[in-house]
């Protein structure tokens, strides 16, 4: 499969970013779990570009954020995906796209 075919399929895939305190939180939780088992697939940790993943770096954490650098994107996987990868599936509070390819995952 091409990657434009993959990062549409996936792209289209619903990420709730935040769910927490929402009266359907239950569900929205567990689309974001189904939606993650997906883009785990062509997502990884690391420092390096390898192959056809999207390859993430965690950086040092800031206050109530996790963040991570997007080292590299050749799916053209959007922002939102990569921000549930990189909570592990979940994005309760939220996330947000910073300067430089850098995406903080709301903790608290």
């Amino acid at each position: 499969m091409a990657a434009t075919e993959i990062s549409s399929k996936l792209n289209a895939l619903p990420v709730n970013a935040p769910w927490a305190y929402k009266p359907n939180y239950a569900e929205l939780a567990e689309q974001n779990r189904a939606t993650y088992e997906e883009v785990s697939k062509v997502c990884t940790f690391g420092e390096q570009p390898i192959g056809g993943l999207v390859v993430v770096r965690q950086m040092a954490p800031a206050y109530a954020r996790a963040r991570y650098k997007v080292v590299s994107n050749p799916i053209g996987l959007d922002t939102a995906h990569i921000a549930l990868f990189c909570d592990g599936g979940s994005l309760c509070f939220g996330y947000r796209m910073g300067a430089g390819s850098v995406i903080e995952v709301y903790t608290d």
